[in-house]
């Protein structure tokens, strides 16, 4: 568990104490960015879920850097990719490598002139999100944490109304069959690759996620066979 002294209890203490220390982050500008963005209101790829991605991307850059195996800027690029990783997307299915393009466009659009020598490495780690993963020997650990954040929403709280529903929405799926899928997903699509990831979804609670959807699958079809009878 990262327990070092930059962490605050949410992303926004984390962003205060991290922008005292390095003023030219400039990541309050970047928080309104990620508040005003195309894609604010979005189902699924909107607010809530960038919110989500960001705060995971907090916690990973503060753990290698606790490491030294980054630097506080590397830090503040993290969150700033986490925060525009998905600028603009279409909520459409298809090509994500599209989706990355719309968030590269607004990478560069937003950047302040302060930040334009951070590009290269932001622009890396947004490239890094793209879906389905593109395994190759040179992702350093950031791109493969900012990877692993992007697709762990199954084990947010809410993950319920975040994917049955809000993905669902956007896939045009029910949220039953957005369901039905998440076992195939956790058990043969999710790859955690990153040191930091595997420290915190490890293959036990990979296993208790399987097992409680499961669980969820069989309450929900003998609750709908009751309300059928009741019809």
């Amino acid at each position: 568990m990262n327990t070092h002294p930059l962490l605050g209890e949410n992303l926004l203490e984390t962003i205060l104490k991290l922008q005292k220390l390095v003023p030219k982050s400039n990541l309050f500008y970047y928080w309104h960015i990620m508040w005003t963005m195309p894609n604010a209101s979005s189902e699924y790829h909107g607010l809530t879920h960038t919110t989500c991605v960001a705060w995971k991307c907090a916690q990973a850059g503060l753990y290698y850097f606790d490491r030294d195996e980054c630097s506080l800027e590397d830090v503040c690029c993290l969150i700033i990719a986490a925060i525009l990783h998905d600028y603009g997307h279409s909520k459409k299915t298809g090509s994500d490598e599209k989706e990355i393009k719309r968030a590269l466009t607004g990478l560069r659009k937003c950047i302040l002139p302060q930040n334009k020598a951070w590009l290269p490495r932001i622009e890396k780690l947004i490239r890094a999100t793209q879906f389905p993963h593109v395994d190759t020997p040179e992702l350093t650990e950031l791109e493969l944490a900012i990877r692993d954040a992007d697709c762990t929403q199954s084990f947010e709280q809410s993950w319920q109304e975040l994917i049955c529903y809000k993905l669902a929405k956007e896939l045009r799926v029910s949220p039953m069959d957005m369901l039905l899928r998440q076992e195939a997903f956790l058990t043969n699509v999710l790859k955690i690759r990153s040191q930091w990831g595997k420290t915190v979804w490890t293959k036990s609670v990979i296993q208790g996620r399987v097992l409680h959807v499961r669980l969820l699958i069989s309450i929900l079809k003998k609750g709908e066979a009751v309300a059928k009878k009741r019809k």
